[in-house]
């Protein structure tokens, strides 16, 4: 039997594949878990078990041009590690207040353009962890938006929210959304979560 976290990607990958067929042929096959250690292995914090079942059901996308998650790369592992690095860099640039500022517990796995979604590592392992927004003019804060309890409400969220039309292609073939059908799903599978950014 399916975790719910697989079972949700591969609604995602389905509905992909009978509308925008490209970005579901664009998923890399997954890692194994040694692989995934290996390359986690300079990361300073324990990753969510959950991370470790996405990337071993498939390594991110080949290409930004082709999103599996609305609007955002999935990120290939070493792609996603090599953000991390380019971050610090940019870090280390500038002051410790400067809006570029990265949490070295941060691990992102989907980007678009300069924000990230993100998971928290731990100083011990867990099996979940809360997927937070990371957004490019808001480095600096010590607890970016939560935006999903977990990697499985998050996937669960967008597989509802591909089939029952909430995201939908226009005539171009470029995924709209319906905000008020998103943010019902969101609130189903996520009730605790502040989901309303204007109220910042």
């Amino acid at each position: 039997m399916l975790s719910p976290l697989i079972e949700a990607l591969e609604r995602i990958r389905y509905w992909l594949e009978q509308n925008l067929p490209e970005s579901a042929t664009a998923l890399e096959p997954g890692l194994s878990l040694s692989e995934i250690e290996e390359l986690l292995s300079t990361f300073p914090f324990q990753l969510p078990a959950e991370i470790y079942a996405l990337y071993q059901w498939r390594n991110g996308s080949s290409s930004q041009d082709y999103n599996f998650f609305p609007f955002h790369w999935f990120l290939p592992l070493d792609i996603a590690l090599s953000f991390i690095e380019e971050e610090k860099q940019i870090q280390a640039k500038l002051t410790k207040h400067s809006e570029a500022s990265w949490n070295d517990c941060w691990f992102p796995f989907s980007r678009f353009q300069g924000d990230y979604y993100i998971v928290k590592g731990s100083e011990n392992s867990q099996a979940f962890s809360p997927v937070y927004l990371v957004f490019q003019e808001d480095r600096e804060v010590d607890d970016p938006w939560m935006v999903y309890s977990s990697l499985t409400t998050m996937m669960l969220s967008l597989a509802e929210g591909y089939e029952t039309g909430a995201y939908y292609l226009d005539e171009n073939k470029i995924i709209n959304t319906d905000e008020s059908a998103i943010e019902k799903i969101e609130r189903k599978y996520n009730p605790e979560i502040d989901h309303d950014l204007d109220d910042d």
